[in-house]
């Protein structure tokens, strides 16, 4: 089995890129490719948030079969280098032939022993001579023999197209050339969310119109009448239905049909517009079949929320760590009769250690401000506030302890299971069940995210009212 990893900033993601991956899916097993993590010498990785090009990313090539992108290093904020990729794709893919893709830039003057590779690489010399390397031409960078390292083998030429002349062509508003240096995809989100554009600057909420023209997938809670009625009504009407390649995903149910299509899409990147047919419906539009239908027959106007997800990790008392993403939230429980003991540390400028002892504790961000988090005693907030909240059930110390506390949304969390033989804790991360932890860490995102789309003339304050109260 060959592997090749393909690395890179991918800052934007252009069509040489798309073409060097295509090729790869072509020539090999398996295409593993990386987006950095910051990089000291190079500045430009940092200058957009990595949700953004872990999106990109996804959206260029999460649709080739044999190709995965793998997004721990855009998460974690590491750069990890070459020697450790070869060390964790043989532990991944036990007797797999691991090839390292590079351009001609990075082994001209190998012949020397003055190539990047030896000269900046971690045990360049070594790396040089051990692994394999795929080598794609670059214009401007012939390939001269001598320079080529011991196992290497040369791909097709593609046609390059640098990161860096797509960043200039926005900043000079030259759309045409961005269009021509970018897929589809590629172009419609950087202009959707205003990157690399000095005049706009990122935007995580704008305007979005839909109508006849987008293209759609349906996602329903099949065990609701109502939802499968409507998403009947929906498939048989003139709606443009493309269950591969949608535009937008319409979601109808309640609020846990919309949790769940988060968790099973949100690697494609596509906008989710909701359609309550549930209870509370906090993230979904109201709006029956022939209301929507109507509305997007005259051009549906609606924003675009770009939400941000939470990243936990788990580590059982045997020291087995798992991690998962959540768009709701993520609680620790008490697993008995017990109550539980927790140690709570809060970092951000400087760390906060209390304990709490409770029937659990949990985390989210705005968007699950109206879900547990509201019994816990947490008051729910439009998706679009830029917090992190921390909920406490039943809580019978410290004394003080009342409701919920409001937090920058840079907080880190960490949890120390007190007693945990006595008292087992187990951890839960959006309705997931983890299974009993010793440890646990929450934090936003770095690359996860969900984008919800809501009529424009969706009003928050009155939803956030309905909840409290009902019926009046």
């Amino acid at each position: 089995m060959r592997i090749a990893f393909y690395g890179g900033s991918f800052n934007p993601v252009t069509v040489g890129h798309e073409a060097a991956v295509r090729i790869l899916s072509e020539r090999f097993d398996r295409v593993v490719v990386v987006p950095c993590g910051p990089r000291p010498d190079k500045r430009s990785t940092d200058t957009i948030d990595p949700v953004y090009r872990a999106a990109m990313c996804d959206l260029a090539f999460g649709e080739f079969a044999n190709v995965e992108v793998d997004l721990s290093d855009l998460e974690r904020a590491h750069f990890t280098p070459n020697d450790e990729i070869q060390e964790m794709l043989e532990a991944r893919y036990p007797g797999a032939e691991i090839w390292h893709i590079v351009g001609a830039d990075i082994v001209t003057g190998g012949a020397t022993g003055n190539s990047y590779i030896h000269r900046v690489w971690t045990k360049g010399s070594r790396l040089w001579n051990e692994f394999n390397f795929g080598i794609f031409p670059r214009d401007g960078s012939p390939l001269n023999p001598n320079d080529l390292p011991p196992r290497s083998e040369i791909l097709p030429a593609t046609h390059s197209v640098s990161s860096s002349a797509v960043r200039e062509a926005l900043a000079n508003g030259e759309l045409e050339l961005v269009r021509a240096f970018t897929s589809p995809a590629v172009f419609n989100f950087v202009m959707r969310h205003g990157l690399y554009q000095s005049w706009r600057g990122p935007a995580r909420k704008n305007p979005v119109l839909i109508d006849l023209n987008t293209v759609f997938n349906i996602f329903f809670d099949k065990k609701n009448e109502k939802a499968a009625a409507m998403a009947k009504t929906l498939s048989e009407s003139e709606l443009r239905i493309d269950v591969e390649n949608p535009d937008v995903v319409i979601v109808i149910g309640g609020d846990g049909t919309l949790l769940t299509a988060v968790r099973e899409n949100w690697r494609r990147r596509r906008p989710i517009i909701g359609l309550n047919t549930g209870h509370a419906g906090f993230l979904l539009n109201q709006m029956t079949a022939d209301d929507f239908l109507n509305r997007l027959r005259e051009g549906l106007p609606t924003t675009a929320y770009h939400l941000p997800m939470l990243f936990a990790e788990g580590e059982s008392p045997e020291g087995v760590k798992r991690a998962g993403f959540a768009f709701n939230d993520v609680w620790l429980e008490r697993m008995t009769t017990q109550t539980a003991k927790i140690e709570v540390i809060l970092e951000r400028a400087r760390q906060r250690h209390f304990e709490l002892v409770c029937d659990g504790v949990l985390v989210c961000l705005s968007q699950g401000s109206a879900a547990y988090a509201r019994a816990m005693g947490n008051q729910p907030v439009p998706p679009e506030s830029e917090l992190t909240f921390l909920a406490g059930s039943n809580v019978c110390w410290p004394a003080w302890w009342k409701g919920a506390l409001s937090l920058s949304p840079t907080t880190n969390f960490e949890f120390e299971v007190l007693e945990s033989a006595k008292r087992p804790v187990r951890l839960v991360v959006d309705g997931l069940d983890f299974g009993p932890v010793a440890r646990a860490s929450v934090r936003r995102s770095l690359v996860a995210s969900a984008e919800l789309l809501f009529a424009a003339d969706y009003d928050w304050s009155e939803k956030i009212l309905e909840l409290f109260l009902p019926g009046t």
